[in-house]
């Protein structure tokens, strides 16, 4: 009898279950997992397009689509809860077998292939708002200003009312101005007892400034008189096939037109019919006195100045004169030329809009194409 009953079946035999969590720890994290899921994945999502499409302005044709997301939370708890009800049930001889295997990865990844379903219902949506990219393409186009700098490298500009001399802080100022003037071409003009053009018209400033600097007293001729009018007619040769909406003259000398073959008058009349501005700078203390080999003072090193003349050129001209007694009203009066020389800058948008519904298609056909491999794979049966 005794032995009837140890022999008797178990009673698990013939008990049909499904396979539960044991703990209630597990349990919560089966239930709360496929929403940590299904929220990181749209947070991903919505963080990627948010970046795609942050340096572009973008905007919807159908803006009203966008509502139906409201939907995907109560889609996503009818497919989550429909997943719950679909769990398969097989039929164990004993409990005891089936809840000593411990569950594998895969009952996390079957949540996978409705979320990703989901995500692709949520692009699809964003799709329907009909998104459209808006590209602003702005040209300027700065009409730049054709400059000549007529230098006087006389005898006279070796005086030191202006440390280190008058030609050193001309230089010195005029490569300054040079560089503030990116869009400008600039051309070089040199003149003493004679004119000759030392530096073409050219938008190569680096060129400009290494000619300038190598720029030295008497280097085209001994420099005893000053030819202003030879300077400015060179100056205007220059500016002649010039097509700059604004073409300019910046004479700076120190001395009285006491050479050359044109009259500065008659050069600022050919300027005035040419439309080229002249702005005049008379450089040098009018009291400053050289001293001798002894340190006595010599009499004035310019005894004659005319600056009503170079008034008259500029006036004429539509420029300005100015006088620089030292180096920082020479800096003060270039600094004024540039503030007067205002480019005319033209600005053109051009606007271009692309939609970018065909190319989010993309991705969704990547989610929902996966979602369906993954659903393959998970719903396998065995033989």
């Amino acid at each position: 009898m005794s032995d009837r009953k140890r022999l008797s079946p178990s009673p698990e035999f013939g008990v049909k279950s499904r396979y539960k969590a044991t703990s209630s720890l597990r349990s919560v994290v089966n239930w709360y997992f496929p929403w940590f899921m299904l929220a990181f994945g749209l947070a991903v999502m919505a963080y990627l397009v948010r970046e795609y499409f942050a340096l572009v302005t973008l905007y919807y044709k159908r803006p009203w689509a966008l509502y139906l997301l409201v939907i995907i939370p109560f889609l996503a708890w009818h497919v989550i809860r429909r997943d719950e009800r679909r769990r398969p049930s097989l039929i164990y001889s004993r409990l005891s077998l089936l809840t000593a295997v411990s569950p594998g990865r895969g009952i996390y990844l079957r949540w996978l292939a409705p979320i990703l379903r989901i995500m692709g219902l949520s692009l699809l949506i964003f799709i329907m708002s009909g998104p459209v990219v808006r590209k602003v393409h702005v040209e300027r186009d700065e009409k730049g200003i054709d400059i000549v700098v007529a230098l006087d490298i006389s005898g006279s500009m070796e005086n030191g009312d202006i440390l280190p001399n008058r030609l050193e802080a001309a230089k010195e100022v005029v490569e300054r101005f040079i560089s503030k003037r990116p869009h400008d071409r600039i051309g070089l003009v040199l003149f003493g007892q004679n004119a000759y053009p030392y530096c073409p018209l050219t938008l190569d400033h680096k060129v400009v400034t290494e000619l300038l600097r190598k720029v030295q007293l008497r280097t085209i001729d001994p420099g005893r008189a000053t030819a202003i009018g030879d300077a400015l007619g060179t100056a205007l040769n220059m500016l002649r096939k010039s097509d700059a909406p604004t073409r300019v003259i910046i004479l700076v000398t120190d001395g009285l037109n006491n050479s050359g073959i044109i009259s500065p008058k008659e050069a600022a009349d050919y300027a005035s019919r040419m439309g080229v501005k002249i702005y005049t700078i008379l450089m040098g203390d009018p009291n400053y006195r050289s001293r001798g080999l002894f340190g006595a003072l010599l009499g004035p090193s310019r005894p004659t100045v005319n600056p009503k003349l170079l008034e008259e050129i500029s006036a004429k001209t539509g420029g300005t004169s100015y006088l620089a007694a030292d180096r920082a009203a020479l800096y003060s009066k270039f600094q004024r030329i540039l503030d007067q020389m205002e480019r005319k800058t033209f600005v053109t948008k051009i606007v271009q809009d692309e939609d970018m519904g065909h190319a989010m298609l993309i991705p969704v056909f990547m989610l929902l194409g996966t979602e369906l491999l993954l659903g393959w794979w998970l719903s396998r049966r065995l033989p």
